[in-house]
């Protein structure tokens, strides 16, 4: 039981608390400011949308729905591509295991 009990707390270690999660997304404006980058966007995309693309996951997270909450946001952020880079790598939180970067494109867009 208890070797039971120690793999559920190592588990559950994985995923952030309602205020971890928050504070990291305060810690991303932090980070920005840093980097000398503007978030320009920052929404919360819904569970529909992001099984909409075709992630194949869509069943496994209704079935673990009473077992954790999957959040997703997507964040547009302007600046330089040295300083886009240096953001990127500003994010500590990128060492979790329940904190997971997708996807990053850098486009050209118009000077600051």
């Amino acid at each position: 039981m208890a070797e039971a009990q120690a793999a559920l707390d190592e588990a559950a270690s994985i995923f952030l608390s309602e205020a971890e999660a928050a504070e990291v997304l305060n810690r991303l404006y932090q980070y920005a400011d840093e980097s000398d980058v503007e978030i320009v966007s920052l929404q919360e995309r819904g569970a529909g949308e992001v099984e909409a693309e075709g992630t194949g996951a869509g069943e496994e997270k209704q079935e673990k729905k009473d077992t954790y909450d999957v959040r997703v946001f997507r964040l547009q952020v302007e600046g330089t591509p040295s300083d886009l880079i240096a953001f990127v790598s500003r994010i500590e939180e990128a060492a979790y295991k329940g904190f997971v970067i997708t996807n990053v494109n850098i486009a050209e867009g118009e000077e600051r």
